[in-house]
């Protein structure tokens, strides 16, 4: 009897653009979704490709550990900044692609886990930070003067107020501000010295507003002096920012202004801050964590905030707020509501309503996007107009997507310690980060918002993102791995010389539902998952150090000797050197004013002083031959050498004395093969060689050789060359 004759069906799975599909069976997954998809882009139709590289987007913030927050502020006049928080210190970097600019330190803090807000109007612009606990006093930038903190303070109500100076100065002045609450106007008295009498004061609040201020007391600075404030005027102390003068000598002068019997600094201390209907609105301090202050109109750092009166209580602790359109939305843990009207209290005109029984977690979640707000919790991630809300784990056809996974990865969560940030790309892609109390990534998802549909990412490692809109949008991170914000556009676009990401190679992966299969299916044959799975750009240019016939390496000269350095490149070599150099003949490949050998493969000596092989931080031997690997050497003076290995510590002592070459600054960097038996097989390339002050930092040396010659590097020595990338 013949064979039945067999007969090929086809099967096609050409759209992927409904993403990760997890609410539901794996068999029930509907067409053009898939289980998983990590670093794989899925929103082209018919295309699914890996994602582009997460990489350096800026020059590197002063000390600290890592970045903890990061605003875009476009300051009228000015133009965009990067600004960066430092964490630790908490310095406040203003970042470009190649310079960093400082802007003082905030002192006091504890953390920031409020995105930084932009106050635009009157007759100053500035960033407002707060700190997590509720009981510090914001602090301020205006763009171009250092950081400092809202000081003063002011009156919020008729009565007597005390105006002080500590710090013991013995130079400079200050200026108040009389303001008439009723028309809003104010009027800024001449500059006042720090020893002025209560005559002086007097004399310079009459000048502004005549007939209105009385005071008495005592000489500044020893002496308070009171000031007796009328109904329906205020009188405040301007920052030395906006009045352009200030204390001098002593320890860290500061003038104050409150009531008499000192009950309030008159300025709230808070934890999360926005602006709202041309106010800067303050909330949750340690003593009110419910309540909502609401700042002067037009200025929040010279006007009156009137503490007594201008304020809401909410019927929970406070967890975010967010200003959309005439409305304030407002959120505690579990609920969400809205406040409408522009007349804050006393005499006010607005009412307070319910959104609904979903809340926000971290505000670090909120992100505005053309009349919506979207935030989080770990129930799922909404988004409101302020008239009810939606799940964006939900389709706009029904379909539940993620919503269970999302909700899986929360055990052991504490709002006082996770962070939940988000990034909006494009005004479409929105990227949502997960850390735990260690600041683990647990997760990072990317949304396609025109479908809701999404995909996971291995980075970044986000405490919080900032958001770039105009003409070259982009979304910068502020991550603990590094002291610089990281760029995520390019994720879009992959290319060759993107193909990494900034903490190293990563992969992808693809997992689709069950194939479609009918009772006459027996086997699948041939399948393809692309015609083209090759890198869409081969431009990428390497350094090729040749020792076939001796030394072959590059040197750069630093300009002042550093005590603390951190180097870092991606190097390769094939496992016939491997094999040569385990032989007994290790050549010498990273050399610095510092004695170090790892396993005989990487043997930082003096220059000098001759090459040894001082092993003062131990061996290392986890580089692999026949693939790239990245090397980071940290050397500090006097203290520590450690060398890592694709991110894993492999070798660590101390300094020191090593090798009996004793202290030494670093002058120089020396890339290459040094004191090397000749050999064929003795060629290693390199890449993105970095050299810093900070780990991964770039502010001492950067050559990734994509110019194609080696002009950065002070000399050369032997054969050594720029390749297109071989591998």
């Amino acid at each position: 009897m013949a064979r039945p004759r067999q007969i090929w069906q086809n099967r096609v799975e050409s759209d992927w653009t409904l993403g990760i599909i997890r609410d539901t069976a794996r068999t029930g997954i509907p067409v053009g979704g898939v289980y998983n998809a990590i670093d794989m882009l899925l929103y082209k139709p018919g295309v699914a490709f890996k994602r582009g590289g997460i990489i350096q987007g800026t020059f590197a913030a002063g000390s600290g550990t890592g970045l903890i927050a990061t605003l875009y502020a476009n300051f009228p006049g000015i133009g965009g900044q990067l600004i960066a928080v430092t964490g630790g210190t908490f310095l406040v970097d203003e970042l470009t692609e190649s310079a960093r600019v400082g802007h003082g330190v905030i002192t006091g803090f504890t953390n920031i886990i409020d995105p930084p807000t932009l106050f635009v109007g009157g007759s100053q612009n500035v960033v407002v930070f707060c700190d997590s606990t509720g009981t510090k006093i914001p602090w301020f930038y205006n763009g171009g003067d250092d950081v400092q903190e809202f000081q003063g303070g002011n009156s919020g109500a008729p009565g007597d107020y005390s105006l002080a100076i500590t710090g013991n100065p013995t130079s400079g002045a200050f200026k108040l501000a009389a303001q008439d609450l009723v028309s809003g106007f104010s009027y800024v008295t001449a500059a006042i010295d720090w020893d002025a009498s209560f005559g002086d004061v007097q004399t310079a609040l009459e000048a502004a507003a005549p007939n209105t201020f009385v005071t008495s007391g005592g000489d500044l600075p020893g002496t308070q002096i009171t000031i007796t404030v009328p109904t329906d005027w205020a009188v405040s102390v301007l920052p030395a920012a906006v009045s352009g003068v200030s204390l001098g000598g002593g320890t860290d002068p500061k003038i104050s202004l409150g009531p008499v019997d000192g009950t309030s600094t008159g300025v709230p201390t808070a934890i999360h801050s926005t602006v709202h209907l041309q106010r800067l609105i303050l909330a949750n301090s340690s003593v009110y964590p419910n309540r909502l202050w609401f700042g002067p109109l037009l200025n929040p750092t010279g006007g009156a905030w009137n503490m007594a009166e201008s304020w809401w209580d909410m019927d929970a602790a406070v967890s975010g707020m967010a200003s959309l359109s005439n409305q304030l939305l407002v959120f505690s843990y579990d609920t969400m509501w809205r406040i409408i009207g522009d007349t804050p209290p006393p005499g006010s005109n607005m009412t307070l309503e319910p959104i609904g029984h979903v809340g926000c977690t971290d505000a670090r979640s909120i992100v505005l996007l053309e009349g919506q707000c979207i935030f989080a919790n770990p129930k799922g991630v909404y988004v409101t107009t302020g008239v009810g809300y939606e799940s964006l784990f939900v389709r706009p056809d029904g379909i539940s997507t993620i919503e269970s996974y999302w909700q899986s990865l929360f055990d052991g969560y504490d709002p006082a310690t996770w962070t939940i940030s988000c990034g909006l790309y494009g005004r479409r892609f929105l990227v949502v980060t997960l850390l735990d109390a260690d600041d683990t990534l647990v997760k990072t998802f990317l949304c396609d918002l025109s479908r809701r549909a999404w995909v996971e990412l291995t980075q970044p490692r986000a405490r919080m993102y900032a958001n770039v809109f105009g003409s070259s949008e982009e979304v910068y991170a502020a991550t603990m791995d590094f002291s610089y914000l990281m760029k995520l556009g390019g994720i879009f676009t992959p290319l060759y010389a993107n193909r990494n990401d900034a903490i190293g190679a990563f992969g992808c992966s693809l997992e689709t539902r069950p194939l479609a299969y009918s009772p006459g299916l027996k086997a699948f044959g041939d399948a393809h998952l692309s015609y083209d799975m090759r890198a869409t750009d081969t431009g990428n240019k390497v350094m090729k150090t040749d020792g076939t016939s001796g030394n072959a390496y590059v040197t750069f000269d630093l300009l002042s000797n550093e005590p603390e350095v951190w180097v870092t490149a991606r190097l390769r070599f094939s496992s016939a050197a491997r094999a040569f150099w385990d032989a007994g003949n290790p050549p010498t490949l990273m050399v610095l004013d510092a004695p170090i050998d790892i396993a005989e493969i990487f043997t930082v000596g003096l220059p000098g002083d001759g090459y040894g092989s001082a092993n003062d931080a131990g061996a290392a031997g986890n580089v692999v031959a026949g693939t790239w690997a990245t090397v980071e050497y940290h050397y500090e003076n006097g203290v520590i050498v450690e060398v890592y290995v694709d991110g894993n510590l492999e070798a660590t002592g101390s300094e020191p004395s090593a090798g009996g070459y004793g202290d030494e600054d670093v002058s120089s960097l020396l890339i290459g093969q040094v004191q090397i038996f000749a050999d064929a097989a003795s060629i290693v390339y390199y890449d993105y060689v970095n050299m810093g002050t900070t780990q991964l930092g770039t502010d001492l040396f950067s050559d990734d050789f994509s110019s194609g010659n080696l002009a950065a590097w002070t000399s050369t020595d032997g054969d050594v060359t720029v390749v297109a990338d071989p591998f």
